[in-house]
């Protein structure tokens, strides 16, 4: 009898209770080993190893009776199946999990890019600007990873826009990244040149480095690269809108074409050859009023060194 333990010893061992061991001695899941004379229910050192794996198969969500059954014959094929589809379970949650994280640290991100340019200026630091007023500044950027999808745009059609945007939503959410909502833009090198900005636009959606591979994955090099912060404000919109008016009248320059054509002319007047995909991403969080502004940061890879 020295080697047993007291029903109260042995839950404290555990981290339970003596009623949770009442219970499972009186479904027949973990029953003392023996009694002592005076009624007490005693239970062996080594049975701590079973009540840890009750409780692990309990944890995974596992019903008492299924957590018995399994004990009771750890080979049936019938529960070798049950624990296979509670594995593919726990994997769904685990990638539910990670994109919920992803939309965390993108969050994040983003307040912290957008604080870092905005930052400069409250200090009496403000970065350089264009001719047209954006601020700009070179930065090392790491590589990135993106789901994207083309959303050309076209005037007239875009009810077509619309469904590619869908499908593009819908894809990442059939890749377990439903949960992200930051927004991105890539426009290709060729239709960048063409200044064709809207035929060669697509959606992208940032992925970590150990996500699922996929045929609409997108490398974004590291490198050296040429970063502009557009803001668009967005109380004209809005006031066109509750008008009923076109949100960009026939003739108004879109604002995010704007930058990136000012993004080109800063380049050409300091003589650096810019390179690659054009990338925009948006910064804001939280649009708020409908007169606060709206932040992007378009950015293309560049070789200072002056053309020769």
């Amino acid at each position: 009898m020295d080697n047993l333990l007291k029903a109260g010893a042995f839950a404290k061992l555990c981290r339970t209770t003596k009623e949770t061991l009442r219970h499972y001695d009186r479904i027949g899941l973990l029953c003392p080993v023996a009694r002592a004379e005076n009624g007490y229910k005693l239970y062996a050192l080594s049975q701590i190893v079973d009540f840890a794996l009750v409780s692990a198969l309990r944890s995974t969500g596992m019903a008492l009776s299924e957590v018995r059954a399994f004990l009771e014959d750890p080979g049936s094929e019938r529960l070798q199946q049950t624990i296979g589809e509670r594995v593919i379970e726990i994997e769904r949650q685990q990638r539910d999990l990670e994109a919920k994280r992803q939309v965390l640290v993108e969050t994040m991100e983003q307040a912290r890019r957008l604080a870092e340019w905005l930052d400069r200026e409250n200090s009496g630091d403000e970065a350089p600007r264009t001719a047209e007023g954006y601020r700009w500044r070179i930065r090392f950027c790491e590589e990135e990873r993106f789901i994207e999808g083309a959303i050309p745009y076209k005037e007239g059609y875009e009810d077509d826009f619309l469904a590619a945007a869908v499908e593009h939503l819908d894809y990442c959410e059939r890749q377990g990244m439903g949960a992200t909502f930051q927004e991105a833009y890539r426009v290709d090198a060729a239709h960048v040149a063409e200044g064709d900005y809207a035929a060669g636009l697509c959606a992208e959606a940032r992925v970590p480095a150990g996500a699922p591979p996929s045929d609409r994955l997108r490398v974004k090099p590291a490198g050296t690269y040429l970063q502009l912060l557009n803001r668009i404000d967005l109380s004209p919109l809005m006031q066109a809108a509750g008008d009923g008016a076109d949100a960009a009248p026939p003739g108004e320059p879109n604002p995010l074409f704007a930058a990136y054509d000012a993004l080109r002319a800063l380049a050409r007047e300091k003589g650096w050859r810019l390179s690659g995909d054009l990338y925009d991403v948006v910064l804001s969080t939280y649009a708020g009023r409908a007169t606060d502004a709206l932040y992007t940061e378009a950015s293309m890879m560049v070789e200072i060194e002056p053309v020769a």
